[in-house]
């Protein structure tokens, strides 16, 4: 087994007191292929060891026993047929032991040579091979000869009085109903799928494409929070309304000690996973509900513990009609949000009535959940309906997500409104338990502020009279809808006999740009980097080719490869780039946390236009007396934009797990300009 260096510490305390070999089975798509098998397992079950279970690339993988793995064979289908004859369900019983973790991979394993046995294994293997009557070396059995071993293996191994029939419940699944978003009312309609078995497909659904498993001592770190701010005496009633495989539960039963989980309920909406979450919980009181979490209404008296990492879609890839549900969330909470939300938004609102009266929910989301304009709804929830307790961002040097780029942030609550003073945790770096930084904020602060980002929440600064927004025009720079093919450099222009009224200069990405200002020569061409071209041209493609039938049939080229995308074909003719004047300065929006303006900011004295890769600030047209007039100077103008700091950047844009810190063009027009040449009527 191979063990994340993270998580290895956990594995090497882990004491597994029990294990079950549930059953055999494969994880090949098709069980019944004609060409064979790749891979034979044999599934075990250990509540000592789920929770730490943790394999993003294979979210609903379960702990096994490798049989066989390799090529396609007729011999693994036989492997697997032998011993399907044989129950399982099997209790390995033994005092408890820690798990020696194994840390090699298969290449590692052919170099190290054969597989050496315990003497007992030695001692098993020989005694089953005289009462087989087979005297040769296993690597030099035949096939039948192996097929009688494994057979006699399966037998000894059922017969032995070492190991007991576990006898579980049956499989605690509410086979009910998955909702789906169809009709063009957008109304719900269910469709029903009690019949599915476990070899059909999974139901598309966005939210499968962004299944962030938890890391197993991050679920850990939350859930211990959490649970230490219930009264010490309270039963839990435990939620999770996208359980996945359960990691948040596992986590709950590692955490709880000897406090009493009274009821567990976890919503699953892919039905495959709900199944495997249901079996890989068999042994516990988990009672998995198959279906959507935000069509399904509360149920019983509440939840007192939410644990959950809902599923991370930006509103651009949900393409269901959600407005009814922004409509009926509103009537339920009073919260009104946008079309630009989230699908976590969704998640977290829809959970407010499943929770019991001062029940604890804490959430694991996308950090951008304490800066972004579409979250300031969920923003104003947290600081109006509930009592806000802890809220915690993990930092780089945190245990993280394997396969997510944004910082996760951990939300803590109770169901209760919160008073002006009272007071939230607020930390990030290190663990809940363990932060590297922390401070204190009332909620009257929270309410006040636009962002809750660690950078804001220690601003004591008094708001800026003058913002970038004020002196300037801040747009995102031209979004071509396939740049390999709009932009050309200036050998493709040779190529093609491009002339230049069809093309516009433009700017290349910002690891080109080694000076802070791009000077022209007497045509307006920018100088000292490299010439990149834009195609631009209200002309048609009949008109270019009675010039360049060799740039004519390039055009035609490019409309045949991207002319059915929806930015390209929206434009007419539909090489024709939306209307940009040239920027004066143009801003890096994604660049490391640590650089401030001087190094973001570029003053643009050529007639290049950008792409999208940055934005674009042209100075208002109030503004330019004041240049001609000499009143104020570019040069001064480019040393306030320089002048703003790393932290005044940080606590207007949103920081990524990589380290990079992104602002759109409306933090970009909020972020202060300290400007004293200005004119005190400017502004007027």
């Amino acid at each position: 087994m191979q063990v994340r260096e993270e998580v290895l510490a956990h594995y090497l305390n882990a004491l597994v007191g029990d294990m079950i070999l549930s059953e055999v089975s494969t994880f090949d798509e098709n069980a019944n292929d004609e060409n064979g098998l790749k891979t034979v397992i044999l599934k075990c079950e250990s509540e000592d060891l789920e929770w730490l279970s943790y394999k993003p690339d294979f979210p609903d993988s379960v702990f096994h026993f490798t049989i066989y793995d390799g090529p396609k064979s007729d011999f693994a289908s036989q492997v697997l047929a032998v011993m399907k004859r044989f129950p399982w369900d099997l209790r390995i019983l033994g005092a408890a032991e820690r798990v020696e973790p194994y840390d090699k991979n298969k290449a590692a394993l052919e170099r190290s040579g054969p597989v050496r046995l315990t003497p007992e294994a030695q001692s098993l293997l020989r005694g089953i091979g005289d009462m087989l009557r087979i005297e040769k070396p296993l690597d030099l059995l035949e096939t039948d000869e192996r097929l009688r071993f494994i057979h006699a293996i399966c037998e000894f191994i059922h017969a032995d009085p070492g190991v007991e029939t576990a006898g579980f419940h049956p499989i605690n699944l509410d086979t009910h109903q998955i909702s789906r978003y169809a009709g063009q009312d957008g109304q719900p309609v269910a469709e029903a799928i009690d019949s599915l078995s476990w070899s059909e497909s999974v139901i598309p659904d966005e939210r499968e494409m962004a299944m962030f498993l938890t890391p197993p001592e991050l679920a850990f770190d939350v859930a211990s929070a959490a649970l230490a701010l219930l009264p010490a005496a309270a039963e839990v009633d435990f939620g999770d309304p996208a359980i996945g495989p359960g990691i948040f539960f596992a986590a709950l039963r590692r955490a709880a000690a000897n406090r009493v989980i009274r009821s567990a309920v976890g919503v699953e909406i892919n039905p495959d996973r709900a199944r495997a979450t249901a079996q890989r919980w068999r042994r516990s009181d988990l009672r998995v509900i198959m279906g959507d979490f935000l069509t399904r209404r509360p149920e019983g008296d509440g939840w007192n513990l939410l644990l959950a990492n809902p599923p991370y879609v930006r509103h651009q890839e949900i393409d269901r009609p959600m407005g009814w549900l922004r409509d009926a969330l509103h009537d339920r909470t009073g919260v009104r949000i946008g079309g630009r939300s989230d699908l976590y938004t969704y998640f977290i609102l829809s959970a407010h009535d499943w929770l019991a009266e001062s029940a604890i929910a804490a959430w694991l989301v996308p950090s951008e959940i304490t800066t972004t304009a579409f979250a300031g709804a969920i923003r104003h929830y947290l600081a109006s309906s509930v009592t806000v307790r802890r809220l915690h961002t993990y930092d780089r040097t945190s245990p993280l997500f394997d396969n997510a780029r944004v910082s996760s942030t951990v939300v803590i609550y109770e169901n209760r409104p919160a008073g002006p003073e009272n007071l939230v945790e607020i930390s990030r770096g290190g663990t809940l338990e363990r932060p590297a930084e922390r401070l204190w904020a009332s909620i009257s602060q929270l309410r006040n502020l636009d962002k809750w980002s660690w950078a804001a929440l220690q601003d004591d600064d008094l708001e800026p009279t003058l913002t970038v927004g004020d002196v300037f025009e801040v747009k995102r720079g031209i979004a071509t809808g396939a740049n390999s093919l709009f932009v050309l450099d200036s050998q493709s222009v040779r190529a093609l006999h491009a002339r230049k009224e069809w093309l516009r200069p433009i700017l290349p990405k910002s690891r080109h740009i080694f000076t802070d200002t791009i000077h022209a020569d007497d045509s307006g061409l920018p100088i000292d980097i490299e010439p990149l071209w834009l195609i631009d041209t209200r002309e048609t493609i009949e008109q270019i080719a009675t010039v360049s039938p060799v740039f004519a049939e390039y055009l035609v080229r490019v409309h045949d490869e991207v002319g059915g995308r929806n930015l390209v074909a929206q434009r007419k003719p539909f090489y024709a780039q939306e209307r940009r004047a040239v920027p004066d300065f143009v801003f890096i929006y994604m660049a490391k946390e640590h650089l401030g303006g001087e190094r973001r900011f570029i003053r643009n004295e050529s007639m290049a236009v950008v792409l999208n890769n940055y934005l674009a600030l042209t100075l208002r047209p109030e503004f330019l007396p004041l240049i001609d007039s000499g009143e104020i100077s570019w040069r001064q103008l480019h040393r306030a934009l320089q002048s703003i700091s790393p932290g005044s950047l940080a606590r207007h844009g949103r920081l990524y797990i990589s380290g990079l810190l992104k602002l759109e063009p409306a933090e970009v027009r909020s972020l202060p300009l300290d400007l004293p040449g200005l004119p005190s009527n400017t502004l007027v």
